[in-house]
């Protein structure tokens, strides 16, 4: 993933639209309406002009499809701030929808899973995300969400890059079977379990993984499949409607 950031600190959304971050949606929409008409390609006689309305409104429109959506406004402005500030490179934005971590599932390194739904990542989204990954030359494998999760990371979860925890009865045929088709082997969790977040574990390397008390019936068949298996209480969490993997974020991808 090479790709230099595209986004500097003087080239945030708010900055791009000319609105203070305290701006309501209203002006915000204002704002986009008045740049669509500046940059409106029937204004423009050469081409190179032409060309170069068309980026500024690539960037203009980008900014507005996450300033105008009230879910992501607040996420948006401290992550980006963040990472801008401390120097730290962004590859690129999603400008089409909303997308979760928990939705892009990397089996191994060049191969990943990445899910939606029609309420948080959504297709649009999930399909821009995995096209910087295809161009990177990852191979994405498309799967939409059963209705009863809210991210891929609640019915396949993997344990090492060769064997993954799947619900077999929510997981869709041909993800199965390319998942096979990859050689990884697949420990089968119950329906019931994964209701209760128990498939939504973490591989901490070293054929050692992250589990949760209440996932007796899959934690049985890790163990029998070799994997040390740590499981303690947490429904305190789990109440709450997050797991262990929903919690955890690696720091290193690295061999434990």
């Amino acid at each position: 993933m090479g790709k230099a950031a595209p986004f500097s600190v003087s080239e945030d959304y708010y900055t791009i639209l000319g609105v203070p971050p305290t701006a309501t949606v209203d002006e915000i929409k204002d704002r986009f309406r008045f740049f669509s008409h500046a940059y409106h390609p029937d204004k423009f006689r050469s081409e190179s002009h032409r060309r170069m309305a068309e980026r500024e409104f690539q960037r203009v429109n980008e900014a507005y499809q996450v300033l105008a959506n009230p879910r992501r406004r607040g996420e948006y402005a401290a992550v980006l701030r963040f990472y801008l500030e401390n120097g730290i490179p962004i590859y690129d934005m999603i400008s089409a929808g909303n997308f979760e971590g928990g939705d892009f599932n990397i089996l191994r390194d060049g191969l990943a899973l990445v899910g939606f739904t029609d309420h948080r990542s959504e297709e649009v989204a999930a399909r821009q995300a995995a096209e910087w990954f295809i161009k990177e030359g990852w191979e994405i494998k498309y799967a939409p969400i059963d209705q009863f999760y809210v991210h891929i990371d609640l019915m396949v979860c993997m344990l090492n890059e060769h064997c993954a925890a799947v619900c077999p009865e929510t997981t869709e045929d041909d993800v199965i079977a390319w998942l096979k088709a990859k050689k990884i082997e697949i420990i089968p969790a119950t329906f019931k379990e994964t209701m209760a977040l128990g498939c939504n574990v973490v591989t901490l390397g070293g054929d050692r993984v992250l589990s949760t008390e209440s996932a007796k019936d899959l934690n049985a068949k890790m163990r029998a499949a070799g994997f040390t298996v740590y499981d303690p209480d947490m429904t305190m969490f789990t109440w709450a409607g997050g797991g262990v993997h929903c919690m955890c974020q690696p720091l290193r991808r690295e061999a434990a």
